[in-house]
């Protein structure tokens, strides 16, 4: 039986509008009453991924009376007599397949069973199956005066005769006498029970508050038999925790350290390297405009440079450049090595914990948020981490090479990059607020569609 992740009547009603005297009696010829008045939030119980909450029997009465619950005029039913007893076939029989209620008035019932000795009799067609391949179809009335039928009901009678004996010699035939007496009287009285599930549901929230001295006025939403907890979303800055994390999975303090020289290597380079352009352009002015305007970074005097070919110039120039290619390709071989490693070792934990998880947790936690976890929030670890990490720090570092070079041109500079850096801090605090509420915000929202997505295939 299909089930979704979701209460018993949500289940039921399937998206139709709730009416209740029409969910009452489904309820009643599905023979859920009973199993209703034992779980803990009744119909509003969640029954988990699959339906592990519930049995086999329950499950299928759940899948029938969603079927029944419909307004769809031909019903497909695969053996929901399989999974329960036989009191509890026969009044499902009784009260709902061959109902003449409203309920099931002009619909159209295809019912595969193996309960044939059972069903037959009311059946207007037959169709047997063996191995994948129809051996027998018809009116069973003509069928049987043709003589056709009877061996295929006595090879069919004799199995059944075979599963109730050794069901039989199991359980003990005196108990199961007694069993099936109880059974039948507790059948009786709970499936006529006329209590709407709404005012039971009520009365047991409110029973369960005074044993807990809640109070009529108390908060019963506790109270409720939530199986799935939702998705926790965390708020405000990334914990420090988070970052230590991360940063020890990388490779721990001698990684960063070494990390971070090689990135101010690269940057050097890139000054390096438009610094030789400068000393290459001012190497053919005169020396009466060969004066710099860093004294600290004075220019030698044309009638020097003189004797440099264009070669000479080119050379260093490229030189510079290839050994500015090659350390930045070190410094992000390096990086992205750390990266790696952060991303097996989360992985493996990740992995650990959730092979080592009790059953309960698979319970309470939907299949879509731990594919979510592994899917989405570890391809953030494996692909965006380490760059924002990375063009954090070179950004920081390309904006104060450019404020030095600037304020020591111009000391006044200073005043106004620092009027600047203060409303773009402003900027910055309410945009990357925004930005990190609604990464989290599509992170969370993901697990629900992944679920929603599992359970549309199995169904």
């Amino acid at each position: 039986a299909w089930l979704r992740n979701a209460t018993i009547r949500e289940n039921i009603l399937f998206g139709e509008q709730y009416d209740v005297g029409r969910y009452e009696e489904v309820l009643r010829v599905c023979a859920l009453k009973p199993d209703l008045r034992i779980l803990s939030a009744g119909d509003q119980t969640e029954i988990g991924e699959r339906g592990v909450t519930l049995s086999g029997g329950q499950k299928q009465r759940v899948a029938l009376a969603r079927a029944v619950y419909s307004s769809r005029r031909i019903l497909l039913i695969d053996d929901c007599l399989s999974a329960v007893d036989a009191h509890t076939a026969k009044h499902i029989l009784a009260e709902c397949l061959l109902s003449k209620t409203p309920l099931m008035l002009g619909r159209t019932r295809v019912l595969v069973t193996h309960h044939v000795s059972m069903c037959l009799p009311f059946a207007q067609y037959v169709v047997v199956l063996n191995k994948g391949q129809v051996s027998l179809k018809g009116n069973p009335a003509e069928l049987q005066d043709q003589g056709v039928l009877t061996k295929v009901l006595a090879e069919l009678e004799s199995s059944e005769n075979k599963e109730e004996a050794v069901d039989a010699t199991r359980k003990g035939k005196a108990v199961a006498l007694d069993a099936a007496v109880c059974h039948e009287e507790d059948l009786f009285q709970s499936v006529f029970d006329t209590t709407p599930e709404d005012e039971y549901s009520l009365r047991r929230l409110q029973k369960a508050a005074e044993q807990q001295g809640l109070g009529s006025g108390g908060d019963l939403s506790a109270l409720d038999g939530t199986l799935v907890k939702d998705e926790k979303r965390e708020s405000g800055y990334v914990k420090a925790k988070v970052w230590l994390t991360y940063l020890s999975a990388c490779g721990g303090k001698w990684f960063w350290v070494g990390s971070f020289a090689l990135l101010v290597s690269c940057e050097l380079m890139v000054v390096l390297h438009s610094y030789w352009i400068r000393i290459w352009v001012a190497s053919t002015r005169s020396s009466s405009t060969n004066r710099s305007i860093y004294p600290a970074l004075e220019m030698p005097s044309s009638s020097e440079q003189q004797h440099h070919s264009a070669a000479y110039w080119i050379g260093i120039y490229l030189a510079i450049g290839v050994v500015g290619v090659v350390w930045r390709m070190l410094q992000m071989s390096f990086a992205y090595s750390g990266a790696i490693r952060a991303a097996r070792s989360l992985h493996s934990q990740l992995l650990r914990r959730v092979v080592r998880a009790t059953p309960r947790f698979f319970e309470s936690t939907p299949l879509g948020r731990i594919i979510n976890l592994f899917s989405r929030d570890m391809f953030t670890v494996d692909d965006s981490a380490m760059d924002s990490i990375v063009w954090w720090f070179r950004d920081l570092l390309s904006a104060l090479g450019v404020f030095a070079v600037i304020t020591a041109a111009t000391p006044a500079f200073a005043l106004v990059a620092m009027s600047v850096s203060v409303l773009y801090f402003g900027i910055a605090y309410y945009s990357v607020s925004t930005s990190r509420d609604l990464k989290r915000l599509e992170s969370t929202s993901m697990s629900p569609l992944l679920s929603l997505f599992g359970e549309l295939i199995l169904g």
